[in-house]
Formats: structure tokens, sequence, C-alpha cells
């Protein structure tokens, strides 16, 4: 079991869309905000050219896993050399929406979380991170530990050597529990970026969940039913021990009660933690509100008017691409 758990989370450490990664196009809503603040005024972003989904911005196939992204970006780094807000300081607002184009093309946007400047994301990014790092180290030294103990070489007494072996395998199991909440939380959440093009974003508005999350609640209940195991079978006394069958299935029994409370734990946990997101509320839809409106793009630069254009004809060819 150690041994497995050592070999998840260096798989989930190493992919860079272990976790989440984007959903289908046709199920992204616009990422970039509709409006913001230009010398005291309030200007509509999409009029000036700014009108992206996440996958435009990142690419389809993109996603985030525990230490990197799949551009192999981490959590503190940008393929940009600075913060969007920044940029957007620096050359002006009209400005960077021009420049969108290149910095897609050159993967400047991505790790987001840090292009963006979201805060609060990176550091609870950061701790999902350290979390999986100790389960693959300690993960390692309970395949050294059972080695040891198995061939008789482990210098600790029986007392001992089961205190740290519960120790341990419970620090396992509270860390993968700690986990995936953390990654219901992150992943419902509304979070805060210091920015004027995405002020604000939920992760589950973009993203699904990827292969890494399930296996994190099976990396908890491996770690349940070991810690369960070491508890009710292994004894503090030196030696072997001649078998007990009434003892042997009152363990089993423990076990399986002990496994069971500490599933429905985590069930019950899940889902508090995604219901105070409002993760299960209905989204409400303004059925006097027409999602095509304003649809139609009018500049390819910002304020060009490139798409304005009504002449079929121009200089006796027929306007295609225009129209």
């Amino acid at each position: 079991v150690a041994g497995v758990i050592a070999l998840l989370a260096s798989a989930a450490l190493a992919d860079g869309r272990s976790v989440i990664k984007l959903k289908d196009t046709s199920n992204l809503p616009r990422l970039t905000a509709l409006t913001a603040t230009l010398d005291g005024e309030t200007i509509n972003l999409k009029d000036h050219g700014l009108d992206y989904r996440a996958d435009e911005l990142l690419g389809p196939q993109y996603g985030v896993g525990l230490h990197h992204d799949s551009s192999g970006y981490g959590w503190g780094k940008a393929g940009a050399r600075e913060t969007l807000q920044e940029y957007i300081d620096e050359l002006g607002l009209l400005q960077v929406i021009a420049a969108v184009p290149s910095v897609i093309a050159t993967d400047g946007l991505k790790h987001p979380a840090h292009f963006l400047e979201c805060t609060e994301l990176k550091k609870a990014g950061l701790s999902a991170m350290s979390l999986a790092i100790i389960a693959e180290v300690a993960s390692a030294v309970m395949i050294i530990f059972h080695g040891l103990a198995l061939v008789g070489l482990l210098p600790l007494s029986a007392k001992l050597a089961k205190g740290f072996a519960g120790l341990v395998w419970f620090t396992l199991t509270a860390g993968f529990l700690i986990v995936v909440c953390l990654a219901i939380g992150l992943y419902e959440t509304e979070w805060t970026c210091n920015n004027d093009f995405v002020p604000a974003i939920r992760l589950s508005d973009h993203f699904v969940y990827n292969w890494a999350f399930p296996v994190g609640y099976l990396g908890y209940a491996c770690s349940l039913l070991v810690f369960s195991v070491v508890l009710c079978f292994t004894s503090l006394e030196e030696g072997a021990q001649e078998f007990d069958k009434k003892k042997t299935i009152g363990g089993l029994v423990k076990v399986v009660v002990g496994l069971t409370v500490g599933l429905v734990i985590a069930a019950s946990v899940s889902v508090g933690i995604a219901a105070s997101q409002d993760a299960f509320k209905e989204v409400e839809v303004d059925p006097s509100v027409n999602p095509c409106k304003a649809q139609k793009p009018y500049h390819a630069a910002p304020g060009d008017n490139y798409f304005r254009n009504i002449e079929c004809m121009k200089d006796n060819l027929v306007q295609v691409l225009e129209q």
C-alpha cells in the first residue's frame, strides 16, 4: 500500500494536468471581464477587443497539476516576465488588449494563478502541493519501515514500532482527507485576482476534475485501512503470538467499522465544504436576457472598426472575408 501511494503521489506531482483540465469548448463561458475603468470612466472591454474564453487564452488541452501546469510552469512562475496588472500599469490598458494574441502565442499567460495575481489561490495550491510531497516522503519511509520489520531488523521495541506506524499512517490518512477537501474548496470558491481583465474566477465554471481527485479518495481509504489494521492486529508484546480466532474476528469487525466510519466522515466533510460554496445551487437564468445580444465582433484591433464595413463589393471584388 505504501508503495502504491508513493507511486500515485509522484505521478500526481509529475503530471501537469493531474488535478483539473479545461471543460469542453461548448461548455466554457467568457473568462474575461465585461467592463473596466480607464481614466475614471467605465469602458466595455468587449467593444475594445477583449472577449476570450479560457481555451482561447490557455489552449483547449490546458490543465493544472499539483506541482506545475501543462506548460511546465509552477505556482510562482509565468511565461511572461511580469504579471498582467504590471503590464497594464506600465503600457496602458488598451495597449495590453492589443498585445493579447502575441502573449497567447508565446504561452505568456501560464501559469495563470501567478500571471493574474490570484494570491489566495496560489497559497491554496502551494499548500496542496506541500501535502502531496509529505505523502510521498511518508510513504517512502513506511516502505523501509515495514521492510525492516518483516525481516526482523527494526531497531525498535514492539510498543514503539506500533506507535510509530500508527502515527505515520494516521498522518497520511488525515493528509489525504485534507488534500481532497482542499481540492473541493479550490474548485468551488470564487477567487479574487489583482488585475482588470480577470478580476475574479471560479474554477468550477471553466475546469473539470481530472484523475488525481478520485485518486485522493483512494489514497485516503487505503491509508485508513492500513491505519486500522495497525491498531487492531499488531501486538504490543515482543516475539511471535499464537493465533486467536476470537481476537482475529474481533479485529476484523473493528477494521470494518473503523473504515466505514472514516468513509462516512470523508463523505460528510466533502459534501459540507462543497455546499458551503454553493456547489449544489441551481443557476438562475434570467428569461429577459438575450444571450445572443451584442455577440458580433466589431474590432480586429482596439477601435479599428474592422468588422463594421457594409460594402459587399470593393474595387469590383466581393468582400468575402469581411462579410
